[in-house]
């Protein structure tokens, strides 16, 4: 069957900066020196090269805000700013150029959503609740894992609630939204932009990652503390962002992407192997995907 899409999808990475010398490696003896040596490398060989020089460093606009308590969780002040994210040294080394962000500031949880604020809003909207799991399946909202920890028991209050889905995450937002509405804000996940610059600011050093014997994620204070004063935003759990996954959005943010049914997720998790971890990976994962390596924060915005 014709594929529109699969044709898209080739032309696109025929076009990526990094290709050229990703074939090459792979390709042994005069075929990879013949790629290398084309003009279809060359060409792109100049495109990085260009770009890696008109790449600005992530500044803000303002100091970073003080931690602040709003529905029962901590958030910290993100400062408007602008400046390029993503492209790290292994990431350049496949094309990876990253891409330029400017956004305003907005309220950032400071940790990963934990266990306890979900379980007040599950208490809160009873169709959230584990027991409604049912429904929410048939709803095409969460999938047969949808908190699964929570089957014999709560988890722990301070570990990162798992095992919930995008939908699960917005509802959420939504709720919080609620309990904020005096302050005309608005509670939402992060999109990968956003993201991006917090991880940038933020320039963690330390995470859970996978070792020998972990068999889940720390509790969400006790997983590597950044530069911003966020916990988690590398390791512990994947984080769910409200971007659709759009192949090569890295190479041509300027186009349109393609289109998917899944959503970006950042940050890699207890599960992930450090070593081969950068704050620019990304997964895509369906919308109703429960799992035990993702979790979420949230952002308040002006509306």
């Amino acid at each position: 069957r014709f594929d529109a899409r699969a044709v898209q999808d080739l032309a696109r990475a025929a076009e990526t900066p990094g290709l050229p010398a990703q074939l090459a490696g792979l390709l042994v003896g005069p075929r990879g020196s013949t790629v290398e040596d084309s003009s279809w490398a060359r060409a792109a060989s100049t495109r990085r090269t260009a770009a890696f020089a008109d790449a600005d460093p992530v500044e803000s606009a303002g100091e970073i805000g003080a931690v602040r308590g709003v529905a029962g969780m901590a958030f910290v002040q993100v400062p408007a700013g602008a400046g390029t994210v993503g492209g790290t040294p292994r990431a350049r080394g496949g094309g990876d150029l990253g891409y330029r962000v400017e956004t305003a500031g907005f309220l950032v949880t400071q940790t990963e959503v934990p266990v306890s604020a979900y379980d007040r809003f599950v208490s809160d909207v009873p169709f959230w609740n584990l027991d409604n799991r049912a429904d929410l399946m048939e709803a095409g909202l969460v999938d047969a894992d949808y908190l699964r920890d929570w089957e014999d028991g709560k988890p722990s209050a301070t570990l990162p609630v798992r095992y919930v889905s995008a939908h699960a995450a917005r509802a959420f937002a939504d709720w919080v939204t609620t309990q904020v509405s005096a302050s005309g804000l608005v509670a939402r996940l992060p999109d990968e932009a956003e993201w991006d610059y917090v991880a940038a600011l933020d320039s963690p050093g330390t995470g859970v990652f996978a070792v020998s014997g972990r068999t889940g994620p720390s509790p969400v204070q006790e997983s590597g503390r950044g530069g911003l004063g966020l916990y988690g935003v590398a390791g512990n759990v994947w984080e769910w962002t409200g971007t659709t996954f759009a192949r090569y959005a890295r190479y041509h943010p300027d186009r349109d992407p393609l289109p998917s049914s899944y959503l970006v997720v950042r940050g890699g998790g207890w599960a992930t192997a450090g070593s081969e971890f950068t704050l620019d990976d990304r997964g895509a994962v369906p919308a109703d995907w429960c799992s035990g390596a993702i979790g979420f924060r949230v952002l308040l915005t002006e509306p």
